[in-house]
This record gives structure tokens, C-alpha cells and sequence, in this order.
């Protein structure tokens, strides 16, 4: 029997099949969500601990090593990979297809929580990263402020990635070449070649000039009282006149302590002014299309707002208009 028999022989069969595709299309158009590509994670997890100013063999031995070993006893692991140079250590931990790789994150930090108290004591940070196709912003964004370098600091800090970051959908917003100031210790080699200082004694005296100390604790009339040894540095003065362990100098001696902006390395311009790089983030179950609207609205708002009538913006960047 054919499909135009079978339809004219049985109309309330074809009528409810009809009724049930079209029922299925409107789920669907309402369901379905609107994404540049499937939400797709890697079989393996990066882990990058940084350690400058220091040797490949010394990060190999110290660092890269007692990592992988840790690593190594991990169930359904398919293979290790690293590389030591003298910026750090970088680790990839592949795992077997199928596996739930939110579950193989866990089990990798878990053993980099048990490999810490091996690591060096001035490793500062491990970052750890799996890759997903949600972890590309779906809007990219430069922005230019046409007064002082400061105010545009304060502007993004504290006004605009705020209000960004409380749109429905939004994850996370990252800021890509914002200058922002630090201490700056200029050291003088040459008289710390007269006075036989050491660049590592001298880092480790102001770590330990630097640090809040818990004192314990005083009971007094029935309540206990909490004692902390405060002893953070407070001002550019209190640096610059740190004693250094050995000698009779201070800091100011040999350096120049100052509170100002780094070196910069990379440079963005928009319209001839300096610029920086907005990066917008999407929740895992948002829809791209309707965050990327809201994000553009709000983007326009603060354009018109008269009190950043000096703001610049341009989106070079939109994953809504390519989908």
C-alpha cells in the first residue's frame, strides 16, 4: 500500500500523525536552544603551575615530576604529557573516552591537594583547565576611555563589568589589558653587589616582613578573646624601609620602591586611545541569542549614560549575528 492510498484510506490516522509532528516542531522551536556549536568538553585536563626565573631541570625535578607520579595512579587514565621550561610546568592528563570528565576534574585536584605540601613553598598558584566549546565568550568587545588611565580603571572595576555580571545568563566577564597600579621594587645591582646581597634573602625578608600572625587566644571573665599579630605593610614608606636580614640597610638602600604602572608589553588602540578587551561569558544553559541581546542593550545604555560621555565601544565580535 502506498503513502498517498494509506493517507486517503485513513484520514484520522494521517490527521493525528500530522497533529503530532507539528506538536513536536513547536516543542522543539521553544525547547531547542540557539548555540554556535554543540556544548563539547576534551577527553583531557591542563594543569599549569608557573614558576619563573628558574631552570627547566629545577621545575622538572621539583615540580613536574612529584605531579605526574601523583597523577599517575588515577583510574581510567590514558596517558601523561609534560613539559618543564623555565616559566613553569605544564601537565595534560588524557583519560579514556566516555568517562564523566566533571568527575575526572574532581579526582585531579584532589591529588594536586595531596602533592602541594611537595611543591616548592613559593609556588603561588596552579591553574587547571578543561576545555569546553561554552568557553568562548559569545561577546568580545573593545572599549576606550578618552580620559585618564585611572578613571578607566575605576569605570570598568567598578561600574561596568558589575552590571554586566548581574544579566540573567552571564557567567563570567574577563577584562583583557586593564592597567592596573602595583608596588614596583627597582633593584639596584650594583650596590647589591657591594653589600653581597642575595635577590632570593632578599624577596624572603619581605615575605616574611609581610604576614598577619594568629597569636592565639586570651581567656578573660568567661570570654575568649582572639589575638592576631598584624604586620602587613600599610604604606610605600613602611616597604621602602624594611630592614634587610644581615645587614644595616634598608630596602630604600638599594632600590627604588614605588607605586606605580608596570611595563606594558601588549598594547590595544580604539580610535587612537588606548583601549582594553571585554570578554562575556554565557551560563551553560542560556540561550546565546537572547544574552547577547541584553548584553548589547546594556552596552548602549552605558554609552548614552552622561556620565561616561567619554566611553568608547565596539563589539568586533557577536556569536548572535553568526548564529
Amino acid at each position: 500500500m502506498s503513502i498517498s492510498e494509506f493517507s486517503v484510506r485513513k484520514p484520522i490516522t494521517m490527521l493525528m500523525i500530522i497533529l503530532s509532528i507539528v506538536v513536536l516542531g513547536l516543542l522543539a522551536l521553544n525547547r531547542l536552544p540557539l548555540a554556535f556549536m554543540p556544548d563539547r568538553s576534551s577527553d583531557d585536563v591542563d594543569i599549569t603551575v608557573p614558576y619563573v626565573s628558574s631552570s627547566p631541570e629545577e621545575v622538572e625535578r621539583r615540580i613536574t615530576r612529584p605531579i605526574e607520579d601523583s597523577m599517575s595512579t588515577l583510574p581510567h587514565l590514558e596517558s601523561i604529557s609534560s613539559s618543564s621550561s623555565s616559566e613553569g610546568a605544564r601537565i595534560e592528563v588524557e583519560f579514556v573516552d566516555g568517562i564523566d570528565m566533571g568527575m575526572a576534574s574532581v579526582a585531579v585536584r584532589d591529588r594536586l591537594d595531596r602533592v602541594r605540601p611537595q611543591l616548592p613553598d613559593d609556588v603561588e598558584r596552579i591553574h587547571i583547565r578543561r576545555w569546553r566549546s561554552t568557553d568562548r565568550p559569545i561577546i568580545q568587545a573593545s572599549l576606550a576611555w578618552q580620559g585618564a588611565v585611572d578613571e578607566l580603571y575605576g569605570i570598568v572595576a567598578k561600574t561596568i563589568v558589575p552590571q554586566l555580571q548581574r544579566i540573567d545568563g552571564v557567567a563570567n566577564v574577563e577584562v583583557g589589558g586593564l592597567d592596573e597600579r602595583h608596588v614596583l621594587v627597582e633593584l639596584d645591582f650594583e650596590r647589591m653587589r657591594a653589600h653581597r646581597i642575595d635577590v632570593y634573602d632578599l624577596s624572603r625578608s619581605l615575605q616574611t616582613n609581610n604576614v598577619n600572625t594568629a597569636g592565639g587566644w586570651i581567656l578573660d571573665s568567661g570570654r575568649k578573646h582572639i589575638v592576631r599579630t598584624i604586620g602587613e605593610f600599610q604604606s610605600i614608606e613602611e616597604i621602602a624601609q624594611t630592614p634587610i636580614q644581615g645587614t644595616g640597610l634598608v630596602l630604600s638602600d638599594i632600590a627604588d620602591v614605588k607605586f606605580g604602572y608596570p611595563e606594558k608589553t601588549r598594547f590595544q588602540r580604539l580610535n587612537s586611545n588606548e583601549a582594553i578587551v571585554l570578554g562575556i561569558f554565557k551560563s551553560s544553559t542560556a540561550n546565546v541569542v537572547e544574552v547577547a541581546a541584553n548584553v548589547k542593550a546594556l552596552l548602549k545604555r552605558l554609552q548614552h549614560d552622561p556620565n561616561l560621555s567619554g566611553l568608547e565601544l565596539y563589539i568586533y565580535r557577536d556569536q548572535s549575528e553568526e548564529i
